[in-house]
């Protein structure tokens, strides 16, 4: 007893001393906040935080109000540790300062890898000093550090160890307690690696029946127990406060491994070299997801494995289990798109259902976690048990650690430059934003999305001068159709000038020449510029507060074009304003849709090549179509191998700049008609344009 608790105080101290050397030892203070916006991911963690703290009490205990505003939603789709929340948020009010605990989750991630490896290794060989090198190992695994630096909480690895522990000590005891316990903890840190274990113990269980361990009833038993209890685990947590259909997204098939992901030293979320000694093997995009290389030593010690290998070790009914184990996991994480190297080599058509519900787990890449774990515990396990003296063992195992260690230096100093920032500010922004909060004290977007560009860029801005809400935030799922309306809502408020007095509009880069064109002439608005990016307030009297170059209309910057030239919109898109989704495509998003054009001489007519969702004879008359507010009656909507849409422009007055609007009136989505749970009103999607004379 004593001994184990020198060796969780070691763990511990290297956890401390290891993550200070790469965030900066002062960064592990709770307070220390700057070093936070280093990184996209780590912004996005700490801004529904930073909110849910400053906001009062409230009887839905994890809603985050002023974090979305009208798409806000409860702090379970924002990547934190859910059951924590509350009791940071009273520190947080009680020293009246803002709090972050990504520093500590770190330090508690690492200490618990290193612990939950020095247990399972020390209940196989009762060796202190091998099994607490081998917590170590586990410590510098690349794909655990690629994580843990990023995506702190899904960097929880300690959760999977925990479950192997379960299985590797009890056996064919099933310890209720502890295993409800770690289903509970797992939810509230992170879905994904609770969905990894419930599998891992769902193939425990097949496997204690299909052994007539246990009978067909003990078995159905503990799987309603452990399905209810899940269930009731995540209704605590939020889960359910959006409609399921919300949760399957695209990735699965992209987000996956690669068949050599144990061989390939180079990747993982951050792309950094994990060995100074091996070549990197390319792989597809996507494939980061799935990174699992375990480090050079894992090299060394299995081919020492090699010359003492007994088949007749691996023959065990429990050593049947672990291989089930690790290819269902592997098989997830391959997913049906199987590649090699950069080479696809198979393509599996699913049915749609299938695809559906596997459209959960989008990132299935990081299934690959846990055969990786179960490798490096057998290959250690193995290596004690050879013929050698422990003492030897445990010395070349040193020798070992410091070899990865020195392979994995270049990693390591990279990730340290990762976290160091110039914490000089410049004092005239920091008074203009302070003003600006004052006057204007909430923080919008006019392009509404739950992604993480506006973050990225506004982040900082937003929590360090005090705005009091937002709506441009990042989680990881979110209520489609409540998503869908705001951001229509916002164009129209928009297009009619009825923007909110009290709120500052960060405009989205492709909105930009049509917020000029509305706004730019109107001396009751501003539009400025700050670091590249362009924002919008209604003007208000005694305040004297944009003392910065504001924007006009002549400051539209449309690309030129040919006449007669065919063109792909997304080499184009400045034409385009609001209501366009342009990612991976170019559809029409919403009830009104906008383009800007010049006038060229002799133009007669502008044809889109388009595909129209859920075309019909009814839902083309949906369609209006106005230049310069004036409606063109005469269009003509042909169907060839392209759906052509004809708008002729001859007998229209045109100006130097032109505005055309888009009405679509259908209010039919793919989720109404069951083709996909998307509730977004689609309209047409253009393929290509041109101006014709």
């Amino acid at each position: 007893m004593k001994s184990n608790k020198i060796v969780l105080l070691l763990y511990i101290t290297i956890s401390i001393i290891f993550v200070g050397y790469i965030i900066g030892y002062k960064n592990l203070i709770p307070s220390e906040t700057d070093w936070i916006f280093t990184s996209n991911d780590l912004i996005s963690y700490y801004l529904p935080l930073f909110f849910y703290n400053s906001d009062s009490w409230s009887f839905d205990l994890f809603k985050n109000f002023n974090y979305g505003l009208e798409i806000s939603e409860n702090m379970f789709f924002y990547d934190t540790v859910q059951i924590l929340n509350p009791l940071i948020k009273l520190l947080s009010k009680t020293f009246e300062t803002p709090i972050q605990y990504v520093s500590l989750w770190k330090i508690l991630n690492v200490t618990l890898q290193g612990l939950f490896a020095f247990k399972i290794i020390y209940f196989k060989t009762k060796n202190i000093s091998y099994s607490f090198l081998v917590g170590l190992f586990f410590i510098l695994i690349p794909f655990f550090l690629d994580r843990l630096f990023i995506h702190t909480f899904v960097g929880s690895h300690w959760l999977i160890l925990w479950s192997i522990y379960l299985i590797v000590k009890y056996d064919l005891n099933i310890p209720l307690k502890k295993w409800s316990l770690l289903l509970f903890i797992s939810v509230f840190i992170n879905i994904y690696l609770t969905i990894m274990i419930l599998l891992f113990l769902y193939l425990f269980l097949a496997y204690l029946y299909l052994f007539k361990e246990k009978n067909f009833h003990q078995t159905i038993k503990l799987f309603f127990y452990f399905t209810t209890i899940f269930l009731i685990f995540l209704f605590l947590a939020g889960f359910f406060s959006i409609n399921v259909s919300n949760y399957p997204e695209y990735g699965f098939g992209h987000f996956k491994s690669n068949s050599l992901t144990f061989l390939d030293f180079k990747g993982g979320i951050l792309n950094l070299d994990w060995s100074i000694l091996l070549g990197d093997i390319n792989t597809l995009k996507g494939e980061e997801e799935g990174f699992a290389f375990l480090g050079i030593s894992f090299f060394v010690i299995f081919l020492l494995l090699v010359f003492n290998f007994n088949f007749k070790d691996y023959l065990s009914k429990k050593n049947l289990f672990y291989l089930s184990s690790f290819v269902v996991f592997f098989l997830l994480a391959i997913t049906n798109k199987v590649s090699f190297a950069t080479y696809q080599i198979i393509d599996l058509p699913l049915n749609k259902y299938i695809f559906g519900v596997l459209s959960f787990v989008r990132a299935s890449g990081r299934f690959i976690w846990l055969p990786a774990y179960l490798i490096a515990i057998l290959l250690f396990i193995k290596l004690y048990h050879i013929k050698i003296s422990k003492r030897y063992i445990v010395f070349a195992l040193s020798i070992l650690l410091l070899a990865q260690t020195f392979d994995q230096k270049n990693a390591l100093l990279e990730l340290k430059k990762d976290f160091q920032f110039n914490n000089i500010s410049d004092e005239d922004d920091e008074y203009f934003w302070k003003k600006l909060s004052q006057n204007y004290p909430y923080f919008k977007t006019s392009l509404i999305l739950a992604d993480p560009r506006g973050v990225k860029i506004n982040g900082k801005i937003i929590a360090k001068n005090g705005f009091k809400g937002t709506n441009i935030v990042y989680f990881a799922r979110s209520d489609r159709r409540k998503l869908a309306n705001a951001r229509y809502a916002t164009f129209i408020d928009i297009y009619k000038k009825k923007i909110k007095e009290d709120t500052i509009y960060w405009i989205h880069p492709t909105h930009l020449n049509h917020i000029l064109y509305i706004y730019g002439s109107d001396n009751k608005y501003s539009i400025f510029e700050f670091k590249n990016q362009h924002y919008l307030v209604k003007n208000k009297s005694g305040t004297n507060i944009l003392k910065r170059k504001k924007l006009s209309i002549e400051n539209i910057n449309l690309p030129e074009i040919e006449i007669n030239s065919n063109l792909n919109p997304h080499n184009v898109k400045h034409l385009f304003g609001m209501g366009w989704f342009t990612i991976g495509s170019f559809w029409s998003d919403g009830p009104i849709s906008s383009m800007l054009f010049k006038n060229y001489p002799n133009m007669k007519k502008i044809v889109f090549e388009t595909e129209i969702f859920n075309y019909n004879l009814q839902t083309i008359k949906n369609f209006e179509f106005f230049i310069n507010n004036q409606k063109i009656k005469k269009f003509e909507i042909t169907r060839k191998e392209d759906i052509l849409i004809e708008i002729p422009i001859e007998n229209i007055f045109l100006k130097d700049i032109n505005e055309m609007i888009f009405k679509n009136k259908n209010n039919i989505t793919r989720a109404d008609i069951s083709i996909y749970p998307d509730p977004r009103l689609l309209g047409f999607r253009i393929k290509n344009l041109y101006f014709s004379d």
